[in-house]
């Protein structure tokens, strides 16, 4: 039997839903029944876990979805302090285990939790959404509006990298030997990135650099002495620092001559 035809069935279907997180080189499964589910050679762990129903309308392709956990599962640990680095993706199946029949019913990604006595909730947005257009976004302005080692900028930030060690951790700050090789102020407006166990690197924004002292806005929940790090320098979107920094200036994305006066700001003589 197909699928539809299974699922139309009023006696024969006995549907379980699968829930497939992804987080870097790390998956989590569950299922909603109370037994272990076999599914595409892995083994979805049974909990109480549910979702909100998808909504039937012109956006259904883009309706998000709310997904209720109990609050000491692993997905939902991932946001107990901070929110995980890197994209938690999530797919729903509908099985039928008696006929071997199955459905995607929803693909997207978890973009945050909260706690609710013994539940946490997870919101989740579809997949779809990450298809929707910037319009236009750059605006006639001095300074540029790249960001740094983007598309538009076109340096490549691992000519750039700086790695090193933690050798002190502070509340706001980690003091990293490498970055004292460089002037104060180096990696200001920077970042910093350390691996996580997922496989991939959490961030954080350098708010100051003094010395071997980089300031970060909160700290990392994995941060130990030893601990590898990568330092990334900062850009002041100037055309200064573009040219005498990083040679740069054929990409720079502003407009450094635009009259200081405006013509239309009332005066009679321009």
């Amino acid at each position: 039997m197909t699928y539809e035809t299974v699922e139309a069935s009023v006696r024969g279907g006995e549907p379980v839903e699968l829930y497939r997180f992804v987080l870097g080189q790390t998956v989590y499964t569950y299922t909603s029944t109370e037994e272990e589910v076999e599914f595409g050679d892995e083994t979805y762990l049974p909990t109480t876990i549910s979702r909100s129903s998808i909504n039937q309308n012109d956006e259904i392709n883009r309706s998000g979805v709310t997904i209720t956990v109990p609050r000491d599962l692993d997905i939902a640990d991932l946001y107990r302090v901070y929110a995980p680095a890197g994209i938690l993706a999530v797919t729903v199946f509908r099985l039928h285990p008696t006929e071997d029949v199955y459905a995607t019913v929803w693909a997207g990604r978890v973009l945050s939790c909260a706690w609710e006595s013994v539940k946490a909730k997870l919101e989740c947005e579809s997949i779809f959404s990450s298809k929707k257009r910037m319009g236009l976004w750059r605006n006639y302005q001095a300074t540029c509006p790249h960001v740094l080692f983007d598309s538009g900028c076109r340096l490549n930030r691992f000519d750039y990298r700086v790695s090193g060690a933690i050798g002190a951790v502070n509340s706001g700050s980690l003091n990293i030997s490498a970055a004292g090789g460089f002037a104060d102020g180096y990696f200001a407006g920077g970042f910093v990135q350390i691996p996580t166990a997922e496989g991939l690197y959490d961030t954080r924004f350098i708010t100051s650099h003094t010395g071997a002292v980089v300031d970060i806005p909160y700290p990392f929940a994995g941060a130990e002495v030893g601990v590898a790090v990568d330092l990334y320098p900062g850009c002041k979107h100037t055309t200064e620092d573009c040219d005498t920094r990083y040679s740069n200036i054929l990409n720079y994305g502003g407009f450094p001559f635009i009259p200081p006066k405006s013509p239309f700001g009332g005066t009679l003589v321009f």
